[in-house]
């Protein structure tokens, strides 16, 4: 009973006050986030190493057991910890819907909000917030178009939608009101059970069109899959067809349930390259707090999304 109570009190750290995320309830969180690192093998917190020492331990003494161990590949989580992982996101994710529904109750608008976004994206956010806005906002009609950026972009400036979520390369601007939501970068990925005789096939999307720069040439690989889509990359590089070349968030939780792992190839020193912002643009001017509404909500949400 002891050990689930320090177990209940962690719940309850995103309703709770804001000082107490400095203190016990915030382990949890510092949990999901070590383990959801943009290299599956580095930690992704903002705490020193005693500090984070510290937590880990914490956790380890309450729940009696290991959640991390050390092998070649460096600090990994134990099955235990990949368990722990799992609540950690889903706790947080409900935490964060409960405070959406409560922010938003009593709002109510209607009309026509027009959306388009790249597929990846489209899968793995999209879903989540489009329930959300259909259950506090039922007279909402929305319409979510994918393709490529330079394609929603281009169609922003003619006004065909009224957001975009997109990818941008680094430093690149526009003649758009946007903001970036976060950061991402390529790297290399394989399966656990690759063969060593499919080490010298890439398997990539060709961005570009959105002037990411990724080439064969750089790579020496021997043949390679153009595929149409991140996710058809994932997919194959999954099954173990070849080195998967991924943004570090999109093959993020295969990483963390060991289904693909980082592929450092001899020819590079870094396996984080071609770095790029995701951004929400719209147009200069607002034309209605209907849409000012679907905008503020959507970058809320997205910075959540991304937080967890």
């Amino acid at each position: 009973v002891k050990k689930w109570s320090s177990i209940l009190e962690i719940i309850f750290w995103k309703l709770s006050d804001p000082q107490l995320k400095n203190q016990n309830s915030s382990r949890l969180l510092k949990w999901r986030q070590i383990y959801a690192p943009t290299n599956p093998l580095k930690v992704w917190v903002t705490v020193g190493q005693p500090q984070l020492s510290k937590i880990i331990s914490q956790l380890e003494d309450i729940l009696g057991v290991k959640l991390l161990s050390r092998s070649a590949k460096g600090v990994i989580p134990t099955p235990e910890g990949l368990k722990l992982y799992d609540f950690a996101k889903k706790l947080i994710e409900e935490a964060n819907k409960a405070e959406l529904n409560i922010k938003s109750s009593g709002m109510q608008y209607k009309g026509i909000i027009r959306i388009g976004t790249y597929d990846s994206i489209a899968r793995y956010f999209f879903p989540e917030f489009l329930m959300y806005l259909e259950s506090t906002n039922p007279d909402l009609e929305i319409y979510l178009q994918t393709g490529r950026s330079q394609k929603n972009l281009k169609d922003l400036k003619l006004k065909k939608i009224d957001i975009a979520v997109v990818v941008l390369p680094k430093n690149k601007m526009m003649g758009f009101d946007y903001k970036a939501i976060y950061k991402d970068s390529f790297g290399l990925y394989k399966s656990p059970h690759l063969k060593e005789s499919s080490e010298q096939r890439l398997i990539y999307f060709d961005y570009a069109e959105n002037d990411i720069s990724v080439s064969m040439q750089k790579f020496k690989f021997k043949n390679s899959f153009n595929c149409d889509s991140l996710e058809t990359v994932k997919s194959l590089t999954e099954q173990g067809l070849g080195v998967g070349l991924l943004p570090h968030r999109v093959a993020k939780e295969a990483a963390v349930m060991r289904r693909l792992e980082p592929h450092y190839h001899p020819k590079i020193k870094s396996n984080s390259f071609d770095e790029h912002n995701i951004v929400l643009c719209h147009q200069l001017q607002l034309e209605s707090p209907m849409k000012d509404f679907v905008i503020k909500e959507l970058e809320r949400f997205l910075t959540i999304w991304v937080a967890t």
